[in-house]
């Protein structure tokens, strides 16, 4: 199952989180390789130590969603890779209101629940 970049929307099969190294070419605990994917996405393997810096290959709707659901499910990263696929299209639905969360009503709906 795959978690995608925040930055560029990118997947990454999550047990590639098993494989990080850090800068200084160490491998990483799997607790501290989810810290790094979620702060600097792909730049985590591709550039360790950096943000990603690849063009986005989705829609910034797409990413936003990303960021909120790594930041509702946290240390969940079985949860986060399922729930990917479950609420976030692939592609950015028709534009019908500025607000991402009226777009990803399932999404949405987490999100308006914990800003309560």
């Amino acid at each position: 199952m795959d978690i995608y970049c925040k930055h560029c929307g990118e997947p990454w099969d999550v047990y590639e989180l098993h494989d990080m190294l850090d800068d200084q070419g160490e491998l990483l605990s799997f607790e501290n390789a989810r810290r790094a994917f979620y702060e600097l996405g792909c730049g985590a393997w591709q550039n360790p130590g950096s943000k990603c810096a690849n063009a986005p290959i989705c829609g910034a709707d797409r990413l936003e969603g990303i960021s909120e659901l790594q930041e509702l499910l946290g240390e969940d990263v079985d949860g986060l890779a399922s729930m990917s696929e479950d609420v976030l299209p692939l592609t950015d639905p028709d534009a019908g209101s500025d607000d991402w969360r009226d777009r990803y009503p399932v999404l949405g709906a987490f999100a308006r629940e914990r800003d309560k």
